[in-house]
């Protein structure tokens, strides 16, 4: 059972939306994101990086979140942000350039099925980075992005978003990217009650993107029911929740740097144990579990398992997790993923041309690409209780900050 509630976002007005709604670069990215805060003035990464937006990164967070705080109040008073009047649900789409469609409801879902293992999750979370978007939520009361909730039983709710579609959207704009976007909001009670009654009865939904925020949320949300009692639909977090379907799952492949060329050639002789090695003059994106392309200065190989690897868990049947296995600790001596920094990770969706020169500028030795996970492969490993890789997957629709904020 899975329960849901409406709340009553705080958003921007449709004549801000544009500006305020923001992709987050990647943390590495600081250049992009000080050349977003610098050119935008209502952009919501001024609320989530206040250090950066006041040019002190290294300044104290007591500062930052003082930042963030007056920011968002300025925000609020000057009329940029506005509350819904009545709690709903919210019907959220993106059309991207190509016509495709990403569609499904932003809605608050129990703190406490979470806590419970209703919503499964399938990594770890890096405490550091909880414990800042814990101190984060507890400073300012916001939260600005969703989490992304994959929802294995979605006929009904695709059935609930057709016939509740309809009218003008409360939001409509296009990002930089081109991608439109769209939010209606639902607040009938009727309507409302019927969701809430379809959600009751899915056992399971699984985490796709967001395992620090809901994390945070919840820990935060536990805390506040300690202190003050808050009732059971005030102990919700932001959730995007589409059909699992949909979602577009692509690989993070694995970039390797701190090796001598004898160490890289004695790594390649040590493949052939256990792999098929086929030098390749063209890139190698694998097509099918089992194979994985490997660049080094000297180019190109195609490596295909000679035999079905033997594994006892559904982590363990994960391509990422054999090359962990298979390569990183037996050639490598690379033992820990989540700490070892001669490890890199870069996202499924980059030209191969960008891997190339990342090893022939000497930034790493080494490229892994991958094939990308599957959503089942996904859930078994959550159903299992266990948890993959970190960086294993890259999921998407990616969502913007700052569109619907939920205000504790």
């Amino acid at each position: 059972m899975v329960r849901v509630y409406p709340f009553a976002a705080l958003r921007p007005t449709q004549e801000f939306v544009s500006q305020v709604a923001s992709r987050t670069p990647s943390s590495s990215d600081i250049a992009s994101l000080q050349k977003e805060l610098d050119s935008n003035a209502l952009s919501y990464l001024h609320v989530i990086n206040s250090g950066i937006s006041e040019k002190n990164p290294n300044g104290s967070h007591r500062g930052h979140y003082d930042s963030a705080i007056q920011y968002f109040e300025r925000l609020k008073t000057s009329g940029v942000l506005i509350h819904e009047e009545a709690p709903a649900i919210y019907i959220y789409s993106q059309k991207f350039p190509d016509n495709h469609i990403f569609e499904g409801l932003i809605l608050g879902i129990s703190a406490i099925d979470y806590l419970e293992g209703s919503i499964k999750k399938h990594e770890y979370t890096l405490t550091e980075k909880e414990s800042r978007m814990v101190e984060h939520v507890t400073q300012t009361g916001v939260v600005g992005e969703p989490v992304l909730i994959a929802n294995p039983n979605s006929a009904y709710t695709k059935d609930w978003i057709r016939r509740h579609r309809k009218g003008d959207p409360v939001l409509v704009f296009t990002d930089k990217e081109n991608i439109e976007h769209s939010v209606w909001a639902e607040k009938s009670t009727e309507a409302i009650a019927e969701i809430q009654l379809a959600f009751r009865e899915i056992d399971s939904l699984y985490i796709a993107d967001g395992h620090h925020r809901i994390a945070a949320s919840s820990m935060y949300l536990t805390h506040m029911h300690n202190e003050k009692n808050w009732k059971a639909e005030q102990l919700c977090f932001m959730a995007y929740v589409l059909a699992d379907s949909d979602l577009w799952i692509k690989p993070f492949h694995r970039l390797v740097k701190g090796f001598t060329e004898q160490e890289i050639q004695r790594m390649i002789t040590g493949l052939q144990d256990r792999f098929e090695v086929e030098s390749c003059k063209d890139p190698v994106i694998p097509a099918a579990k089992g194979t994985f392309g490997l660049y080094s200065r000297e180019g190109w190989l195609r490596l295909q398992f000679k035999e079905e690897a033997a594994y006892h868990t559904p982590a363990e049947n994960l391509d990422v997790s054999r090359l962990e296995q298979y390569i990183f600790k037996s050639l490598l001596s690379v033992e820990d993923s989540k700490s070892d920094n001669r490890l890199g990770f870069l996202r499924g969706d980059v030209s191969t041309q960008e891997l190339e020169q990342l090893v022939q500028a000497g930034t790493y030795d080494l490229a892994f690409v991958l094939f990308a996970n599957t959503m089942q492969e996904i859930q078994e490993v959550a159903d299992a209780g266990q948890t993959m890789p970190p960086k294993s997957t890259w999921i998407e629709p990616k969502l913007l900050t700052g569109m619907l904020i939920q205000e504790f």
